[in-house]
């Protein structure tokens, strides 16, 4: 095997390929040089491949750093385009865990940048990365800011969010790099980009003092002196032995030492003593437990866990409540997409199958090439019919399953059309509601006689346009009466993620600010 060329120009829409521009290539590897004897590189062949590149002003010592961290570092990608590198490793992240036995815990740095920003996906490269990383591994995470918190969840550990923020080509919305450690070489900002807002960064800087605050405190509680620390769990039997007795005092209600309770399998601990003034509830830890056994859903509780509902607890106002429903609709009909997406997929490889078995029915040989798109499927996409299966019976057993293929499709175009009808008619309501509370303000005058229709009528407010309507309309037209081949299905593809499903993305971020405003409002006037 020998080392290939990496060509920026060449990006694969199917694969969601997007490439960093050569200043942000640059400035992220001069990070991961930083830090780095051996990096692993997760769907980051641009980054990977730059190892390569030198600009001539190194000297002998940087160069061999290089070289060095090149030898040491694989490629995990899913695209074969690279599989004859040396440094490539065959990566899908539908497995996570499938990776050579050789790489377990091989990395002292991982770098990553999934084809989508979905949790689903981080989820994935979460488990890959938590593999291959030594213990006390650093990461380098390229995702959009949003992603902050689901990705400190899945990490299991404080993020911190670089000032410098990547420039990547053809995308629609703006990334940013979380490390897990404070960044040495990402601390200026990207000047390709124009000035982020000072808000802004004041968000951010807020942030990383306080997971810089927490990682110091952390620290600190490993290193405390222990000396007459005592174990707060307790077992399930000890609890059991003491039902139906006054509460012993404090050294017999732990009653083990920290030595035999390290025996005790997990499941077998509970928390089940909370101390005083620590109690959630005003009745105290009791009466939650009664209400648990309760289990009654019409009192408000849930009967598995006692506790009220976020909504249960407080109501908030109808604006609030339609952003509520407005923002689960958009996200069903975002889902919508990518299930769609699949559907047709599926679609396709029923096609290529079908051909396949009508070749056979023909008398023609299994090597023949048919004219068209449909005569090239993937490898390993399709297969013939088995000899003891009658080729007229799977054909139209294929017959019919691409006939419910197109039956589902159709029928979930149709119910975008609904949920898109539904939306247009929730923002209508949604703006005349604004309008009315501006006019209960005295900002603005009300109507001279005083009217105040709330239905859901979305022509109730002739003014009001909405500005993302065009777009899924156009994403139930694509969707509808796209061609089930190749080619079209790939541009469809690639058209999807930026201009159908991130103007939803970006209106459902926006509700989200909107309904925390009306809950802080809410809050701190409980009148209001």
């Amino acid at each position: 095997m020998m080392k290939v060329d990496f060509d920026n120009s060449d990006s694969k829409a199917e694969l969601n390929q997007y490439w960093y521009s050569p200043k942000t290539i640059a400035t992220l590897l001069s990070e991961i040089q930083h830090h780095a004897m051996s990096c692993a590189f997760l769907s980051t062949p641009s980054l990977f491949f730059a190892l390569d590149h030198r600009n001539g002003d190194e000297d002998d010592a940087t160069d061999e750093q290089l070289r060095r961290l090149r030898s040491n570092s694989r490629l995990f990608e899913f695209d074969p385009h690279w599989e004859k590198d040396p440094g490539f490793v065959k990566y899908d992240f539908h497995y996570p865990e499938r990776i050579p036995i050789q790489y377990m815990n091989a990395f002292d740095y991982v770098v990553a940048d999934p084809p989508f920003i979905t949790s689903d996906v981080w989820e994935a490269y979460m488990i890959t990365t938590k593999l291959i990383l030594k213990e006390g591994g650093k990461v380098l995470f390229t995702t959009i800011l949003e992603n902050h918190t689901m990705l400190e969840g899945k990490w299991g550990g404080p993020l911190f969010i670089a000032r410098f923020f990547p420039l990547v080509r053809k995308l629609t919305y703006q990334y940013v790099c979380f490390t897990s450690y404070e960044a040495t070489r990402l601390r200026a900002a990207n000047e390709e980009l124009p000035p982020e807002s000072p808000k802004l960064l004041a968000a951010i800087e807020m942030a990383n003092s306080l997971r810089e605050s927490e990682e110091a405190f952390m620290a600190q509680m490993a290193e405390r002196r222990r000396e007459g620390e005592q174990p707060l769990p307790t077992t399930a039997f000890e609890r059991d032995s003491c039902e139906g007795t006054a509460a012993p005092p404090a050294p017999s209600r732990v009653g083990l030492t920290a030595e035999q309770l390290a025996q005790i399998p997990i499941k077998d601990l509970e928390w089940n003593y909370v101390p005083e003034g620590l109690s959630m509830y005003p009745e105290g830890q009791t009466g939650v437990l009664k209400r648990d056994e309760a289990g009654n859903p019409e009192n408000g509780f849930h009967p598995t866990n006692g506790c009220p509902t976020l909504e249960e607890q407080q109501d908030y106002g109808p604006i609030y409540a339609l952003c509520v429903d407005l923002r689960q609709n958009l996200e069903t009909f975002k889902n919508h997409i990518d299930a769609l997406q699949r559907l047709l997929d599926l679609q396709m490889r029923l096609r290529h199958q079908r051909l396949r078995v009508r070749k056979e029915l023909m008398g023609q040989t299994a090597g023949d090439k048919q004219q068209g798109e449909e005569a090239n499927p993937p490898v390993g996409d399709t297969k013939p019919c088995s000899p003891t299966e009658d080729p007229e019976d799977a054909l139209r057993e294929l017959d019919r399953q691409v006939q419910e293929a197109e039956a589902e499709r159709q029928a979930k175009v149709d119910h975008m059309a609904v949920l898109a009808g539904t939306i247009a008619a929730q923002e209508a309501k949604l703006h005349f509601l604004k309008a009315q509370d501006t006019a209960q303000a005295g900002s603005i005058q009300t109507p001279a006689n005083g009217s105040s229709n709330l239905g859901c009528d979305a022509g109730a407010e002739p003014s009001f346009r909405l500005p993302y309507e065009p777009t899924m309309q156009a994403c139930i037209a694509a969707y509808r009466t796209v061609v089930v081949k190749k080619a079209p299905l790939q541009e469809l593809a690639a058209v999807a993620t930026g201009s159908y499903k991130y103007p939803l993305f970006g209106r459902m971020r926006e509700l989200l600010r909107e309904m925390k405003e009306i809950k802080k409002q809410k809050n701190e006037d409980p009148h209001a």
